[in-house]
């Protein structure tokens, strides 16, 4: 009994004596390409295949020892065609492009581990439809996430992030015919099967005593 609670104030000495340095950039990205194919369950339309591209970048710095602050792109483009007997084939494509800042806070637990809260902002601008009935697309989105990281490495962070809240408020326009929408929409992710997994690169950090 002595011994394992001598080896439990041992680990915990040596979790939280060690303080972390967060310094200097952190860089992380995702990198997505998926095909579907969908079978009707009738003869009156052909197959549809679904196609999707995206890439999110980001960057950061440091501006002191628990704030990051830094810049995201997000670029996605889908393709859905579906060919109807008699008719031809339809493709609908949706093309978006979204830049701004974000600004992360953690708390710091030891050597090991942190939680950090997460704010987001960005500029969203694209279009949607086929090549004879485009609509364009152009808003802003906001969101407030909460996350956490792991450190298996001093420069490398598992980091797990709920999906939060967010708002966005999209603008729909067709000029040639006048068209013109605006949605607003606010959802609460707080799911677990909101929950995403990533891995961010850690510039600069290093542990001190």
């Amino acid at each position: 009994m002595k011994k394992t609670v001598l080896a439990l104030v041992l680990w915990a000495a040596a979790f939280t004596g060690r303080s972390q340095n967060l310094s200097g950039a952190l860089l992380s990205g995702s990198l997505k390409y998926s095909t579907q194919t969908i079978k009707p369950g009738n003869s009156f339309s052909d197959d549809t295949e679904l196609s999707s591209f995206s890439i999110s970048p980001s960057i950061g710095f440091f501006i002191s020892n628990s704030i990051a602050f830094g810049g995201a792109l997000s670029y996605s483009n889908g393709d859905t065609r579906q060919s109807i007997p008699g008719y031809g084939s339809t493709v609908l494509n949706s093309e978006m492009l979204a830049i701004g800042p974000f600004l992360r806070y953690y708390k710091l637990l030891g050597t090991r581990a942190a939680f950090f809260g997460q704010a987001t902002g960005a500029y969203v601008t694209g279009s949607q439809g086929s090549e004879d009935n485009e609509v364009s697309v152009s808003g802003a989105a906001f969101g407030v996430a909460p996350g956490f990281v792991f450190f298996p490495t001093t420069k490398i962070g598992l980091e797990l992030v709920l999906g939060g809240l967010t708002y966005q408020s999209l603008e729909y326009e067709q000029t040639d015919i006048g068209f013109s929408q605006t949605e607003n929409n606010l959802d609460f992710n707080l799911g677990l099967n909101n929950l995403t997994l990533g891995i961010t690169f850690y510039l600069g950090r290093a542990a001190k005593e």
